[in-house]
């Protein structure tokens, strides 16, 4: 039978949100931008869904939880959702991203408030070295929420933007990945057969 072992560190992981698994609605990120070009005339260039915050570019999507969430007797647990993206082209120098997550969660058999939770990434500011697709993670700070109201396959419901505050030219952010990392035990047995 697994079971925490009370000895060992409490580690992170992420629960994960790639890209191409979010859902567009009908202010989509374009999907038409080439984050690598095409080379040799065998369409093998590469795409990544690129935002522009003039449009409220955004994506749906859904996370859950694995049930190795480590969740104490009593307390908070803390989650911190980031996003990993990049740039399709040089940007000007600058010139800044700010990332938005609009969020509700909860437990199995919990209810999901009737309004979203916002978070607001600190600005991203371009600068003069060479920044295209560089793979940069922006944290959208903490998620902090009682122990009582946290459990296993618990699922948290958002859509990610480009906050308007950007100024960034549009067509040149890509998505990556959106995730949260979350604390779990270290998990086994005592003896190679229990």
């Amino acid at each position: 039978m697994p079971k925490v072992h009370g000895s060992l560190p409490i580690v992170w992981d992420d629960a994960l949100g790639p890209a191409y698994a979010a859902g567009a609605g009908a202010a989509a990120p374009s999907y038409t931008v080439d984050f690598i070009a095409e080379t040799g005339g065998n369409a093998n260039e590469l795409r990544l869904p690129t935002f522009s915050e003039t449009t409220n570019d955004r994506v749906y999507f859904t996370v859950q939880f694995p049930h190795d969430l480590y969740i104490p007797a009593s307390g908070n647990i803390t989650l911190r959702p980031h996003v990993h993206w990049t740039f399709n082209a040089e940007p000007t120098d600058g010139e800044t991203v700010v990332w938005e997550l609009n969020y509700v969660i909860a437990a199995a058999n919990a209810t999901f408030a009737a309004t979203v939770s916002v978070l607001t990434a600190t600005a991203y500011t371009t600068t003069a070295a060479a920044e295209i697709r560089k793979h940069i993670i922006t944290s959208l700070g903490d998620i902090t929420m009682s122990a009582a109201d946290a459990g296993p396959s618990m699922v948290l419901v958002g859509n990610l933007k480009l906050d308007s505050s950007s100024t960034i030219a549009a067509s040149l952010v890509g998505l990556l990945s959106f995730d949260v990392h979350y604390q779990k035990c270290p998990i086994g047995t005592d003896t190679e057969f229990a």
